[in-house]
């Protein structure tokens, strides 16, 4: 009984390590809330972006604090300042994830 207890807790354990390594793909949309205009701008490629962003399981945020966007993978981590157009974005996305499609 102790041996099949300790086997299913020696199965958790590393089912829980493995998913916990999983890498975390993340973009933090800074908005520039004190210019119209690359507001306008950055939220436009984002929302040409989202179902691609979906598709390739990338979480999203919005934040007022700066103007761009801060790529986050796991430990990895990348601002860049400024507005892009949609396609730019969907470029930078592809690179910074290493996606294939």
């Amino acid at each position: 009984m102790q041996n099949k207890i300790l086997k299913v807790i020696v199965v958790l354990s590393v089912f829980f390590i493995l998913s916990s390594c999983e890498k975390n793909k993340e973009i933090v949309v800074h908005f520039c809330s004190d210019n119209i205009e690359a507001k306008a701008d950055i939220l436009r490629s984002l929302d040409l972006n989202l179902e691609y962003l979906e598709k390739n399981d990338i979480s999203y945020k919005k934040n007022k604090s700066k103007c761009g966007f801060t790529f986050t993978y796991g430990n990895k981590e990348e601002f860049i300042e400024g507005s892009m157009t949609d396609i730019d974005l969907m470029m930078k996305i592809k690179s910074f994830y290493d996606l294939k499609d």
